[in-house]
């Protein structure tokens, strides 16, 4: 700990204490500012190169320690605390996606006003402000645009991930070795279905008992064209969806005719294939085989 005395005119009470880390190799930001705030970022010890976590330590505006533990992959610089940007600055100097000017690294430009380090701000906003800021220097104009730019990026690439990860886990499963409702859950789906129409309401309540049934999850069956209140149907970030061909019908369920027996309209989802696009890169999506598989349960209830 050091103490130092901002003047002599001062008198003991309005010393000022900071505590400064030294670093090592598993530091990626040690620094603080002259109001007694402090931090300090190390990786922790199940950090792994595609799930980057860091440990902040620190104190501080109104004296207290901070500690906490923080996916890098989860900081979003429109909604984050200095302590989180240090972090990420850190992460971003230590893979080499940024070089600080001067060596002096920092989340902000000069003269930006930082506050207390837990408090959440939005830091994209904050430096176009500063970029445009006439009262700062060029040199600062310019380094607040390549900030913003960085983390502007930074933003674009996670919602990218974060949409790869949601189509692999709701729109890449294969159907293929997943069984049917067993002979008793068939039966009752025989006694409620099995001799009438299956219009798009009976459907309706039809996804719901397999749903209940624990044959199809909830997102399962919304992507089957269930209706809900509350929507748990995934969107994909960036992405969009597609028909692989010119459909027979329209492709909404809810638009075909009340008395109208879907059967037909679930085989046919059953033979398109489905795509979603993340930056213009085609994926396939097991949609279809859902709507095969729902096609095969019906097919068993229909006998």
């Amino acid at each position: 700990m050091i103490n130092t005395k901002k003047s002599d005119l001062y008198q003991a009470q309005n010393q000022t204490n900071y505590k400064v880390w030294l670093p090592n190799e598993n530091c990626i930001y040690s620094g603080g500012t002259g109001d007694g705030q402090n931090i300090y970022v190390t990786y922790t010890a199940d950090s792994r190169d595609d799930d980057p976590i860091v440990r902040i330590r620190g104190t501080a505006s109104n004296g207290s320690a901070f500690d906490f533990v923080k996916h890098i992959n989860e900081i979003n610089p429109q909604n984050a605390s200095y302590a989180e940007m240090c972090a990420l600055i850190g992460y971003q100097n230590d893979t080499g996606a940024y070089s600080a000017a001067n060596q002096i690294l920092s989340p902000v430009t000069p003269g930006t006003e930082i506050g207390d380090y837990l408090e959440k701000k939005n830091f994209v906003n904050m430096l176009q402000s500063n970029a445009s800021n006439p009262s700062f220097s060029p040199s600062i104009q310019k380094t607040a645009q390549t900030l913003q730019s960085l983390y502007t990026e930074w933003m674009q690439e996670q919602v990218e991930k974060r949409g790869q990860e949601l189509a692999n886990k709701y729109y890449d499963i294969s159907y293929a070795d997943k069984a049917l409702p067993t002979e008793s859950q068939l039966e009752m789906l025989k006694d409620k279905y099995g001799n009438t129409p299956l219009t798009k309401e009976k459907y309706q309540s039809f996804l719901q008992d397999l749903t209940d049934m624990g044959v199809l999850s909830e997102v399962e069956s919304q992507l089957a064209g269930k209706r809900a209140n509350t929507m748990m149907v995934p969107v994909i970030p960036v992405a969009t969806a597609t028909v692989g061909r010119v459909s027979p019908y329209d492709d909404d369920i809810w638009r075909l005719d009340n008395n109208v027996n879907v059967t037909e309209y679930i085989k046919y989802r059953a033979s398109c294939d489905t795509f979603y696009y993340i930056n213009g890169i085609a994926h396939e999506s097991s949609v279809d085989e859902l709507y095969g598989y729902i096609s095969n349960i019906i097919s068993e209830v229909q006998k």
